[in-house]
């Protein structure tokens, strides 16, 4: 058997087993056997352990030879086990350890407890350099929190310093909370930044104030940007002012560019006309763009006799 020939990787795998069965001291014997044989993530796990156990020191120390060896997830565990006892100070040391060895989501354990500390600049520092590294969805996480906190201006700030779609975002809260004009703001902010939708969500709300021409406008901008679905959108305004044809047109545009949905709406439109388009999204085109009638498969097969 693989275990009685030593592997590490059985030995840390019957130790992860023995320990959901809360057989702790056998998975500690286990990992210990494991680590002797080189495995870091035994080590980690046994670093784990001995920290529930109130080896503080010998945990961490373990931690940082598993890091070492390329396993930083210990390093980030006890950093959470630290803050949670009120330990700000270890916890912080721990997450900058696992930061130093290349652990990226050290970044926002650490973000996190400087936001808890008080410390609301480092924070955003560290989110931002987070984002850098390829977590995007720690800036969401912050900018709500600045939200919830009733801190609008330091949601906006970190937001803006986020890019075009932590932007969208926000402006998508603003405007749910009856806050249309900051929602536009914003809105137009994250276009400028070269977010298309917001070039769309600009057209819904020039459209529903009924200032038609802008948001044909900002529709056209963003179909322009490569934003297909917005050929759609103003297919529909077309439609809605009786300009068949152009939104005919458009609808087309926006089938030939992939858009399965355009199906959908070029059969309402035409459907008014003529019941037999509400087949449209079943059967779909011809090549030469005329409405598909039923087709059929049929069988290869030779008749039984």
């Amino acid at each position: 058997m693989a275990v009685d020939q030593g592997s590490m990787f059985a030995l840390t795998e019957l130790a992860r087993l023995r320990e959901k069965a809360d057989d702790r001291q056998a998975a500690l014997l286990l990992y210990l056997r494991a680590a002797e044989r080189g495995s870091t993530d035994a080590l980690a796990h046994l670093a784990l352990l001995k920290e529930e156990e109130g080896a503080g020191e010998e945990a961490e120390r373990m931690a940082c030879s598993a890091a070492d060896g390329g396993s930083t997830f210990a390093l980030l565990e006890l950093s959470w086990l630290r803050e949670k006892t009120s330990d700000r100070q270890g916890a912080e040391r721990l997450a900058q350890t696992a930061h130093r060895a290349g652990n990226s989501g050290a970044l926002v354990l650490l973000a996190r407890l400087r936001e808890k500390a008080g410390d609301h600049y480092g924070a955003e520092a560290l989110v931002l350099q987070a984002a850098g590294a390829g977590d995007s969805r720690v800036l969401n996480e912050f900018v709500l929190r600045r939200e919830k906190a009733g801190d609008s201006e330091g949601a906006e700030r970190l937001a803006k310093a986020g890019g075009g779609k932590v932007v969208l975002l926000l402006a998508r809260l603003w405007e749910s909370d009856g806050r249309r004009a900051e929602a536009e703001r914003l809105y137009r902010h994250a276009a400028q930044r070269g977010e298309t939708q917001a070039l769309r969500e600009m057209a819904r709300l020039k459209h529903q104030a009924d200032d038609h021409d802008a948001a044909e406008d900002y529709a056209r901008d963003a179909a322009c940007a490569g934003h297909v679905e917005a050929l759609c959108d103003l297919a529909c305004m077309c439609a809605e002012r009786g300009l068949t044809d152009d939104a005919d047109r458009l609808h087309r545009a926006a089938i030939d560019a992939g858009y399965g949905g355009a199906l959908r709406h070029l059969a309402k439109l035409r459907g008014r006309t003529d019941p037999r388009w509400e087949d449209l999204p079943r059967y779909g085109l011809t090549a030469d763009g005329d409405l598909s009638g039923p087709w059929f498969v049929e069988s290869s097969e030779r008749p039984r006799p």
